[in-house]
C-alpha cells in the first residue's frame, strides 16, 4: 500500500496490524522528527535505512518506553 504524508500513530498501527504496510513505512510516516531520529539511528550505526533497521530502531524506542514506565518517568 503506498502512502503519502505523514499520518497518526494509531491510523498507521491499523495499517500494520492489518498486514497493508511494512515496519519501514511505520517508522517513516508518522512525523519528519520521526523519520529524522531513524535515519539518525541508522546513520549511528552504519545501517541500512531498511525494514531490518526499522525493527531494530522499534524494538530500540520500545525498551526505552518501557524503562521509563519502569522508573515512573511517564
Amino acid at each position: 500500500m503506498e502512502i503519502s504524508g505523514y499520518k497518526s500513530e494509531e491510523e498507521l498501527i491499523e495499517l500494520l496490524d492489518a498486514g497493508k504496510i511494512t515496519v519501514l513505512t511505520f517508522v517513516t510516516h508518522q512525523s519528519k522528527e520521526l523519520t529524522k531520529e531513524f535515519e539518525d539511528y541508522c546513520s549511528d550505526r552504519d545501517l541500512c535505512p531498511n525494514e531490518e533497521s526499522a525493527e531494530q530502531f522499534v524494538d530500540m524506542r520500545q525498551q526505552m518506553f518501557n524503562e521509563a514506565f519502569e522508573n515512573g518517568n511517564v
